[in-house]
């Protein structure tokens, strides 16, 4: 997968990988991926990848369809796919990940979430995630906005004893 990536980086100003799916693609989705800025469409679906979707993938603010569907991988769906804007499709079922559907992805409108047997994250463990991920003294004001932002639009009628968590935890 990595010579994969070496072949095509750069070869067009508007990367679309084409569907590269049922190739017998194994190994891991490399972390490289992530510097391609540029690209549309990455479609890996129906290989034998294996490991953990890399959280670097949030950081292609063109992608619009990712489909990872029916491989081996592990782990949890990275939050970050949420900053994704631009992302209309994104099918990861067939896999063996863990934990939940992160609040930030339920806007995509073509997804597969019903068959992944996953619940949605608590918005709530969510928010206390991202700012737990900031303990090194520095918190990005527009992270803590955008997740407080992600809370209160998924828990509007919002008790005061959520609240009281929140701070709790941001002030700890």
């Amino acid at each position: 997968m990595t010579a994969l990536y070496h072949q095509v980086a750069g070869r067009q100003p508007f990367l679309i990988i084409p569907y590269l799916w049922g190739n017998e693609l194994n190994g891991t989705i490399p972390v490289e991926l992530g510097d391609l800025a540029n690209l549309r469409s990455l479609s890996l679906g129906d290989n034998q990848l294996t490991g953990e979707i890399p959280a670097v993938l949030g950081n292609l603010p063109r992608l619009e369809r990712l489909r990872l569907q029916n491989n081996q991988l592990s782990g949890e769906i990275p939050a970050e796919l949420g900053r994704l804007m631009n992302l209309t499709m994104l099918n990861l079922s067939g896999n063996q990940l863990t934990g939940c559907v992160p609040v930030s992805l339920r806007d995509v409108a073509d997804n597969d979430f019903d068959q992944l047997g996953l619940s949605p994250c608590d918005p709530l463990a969510e928010l206390i995630k991202r700012f737990d991920a900031n303990r090194d003294g520095a918190i990005d004001v527009a992270e803590v906005r955008a997740a407080i932002n992600d809370f209160l639009s998924a828990n509007p009628t919002l008790d005061a004893a959520g609240v009281r968590a929140v701070i709790n935890k941001f002030l700890e």
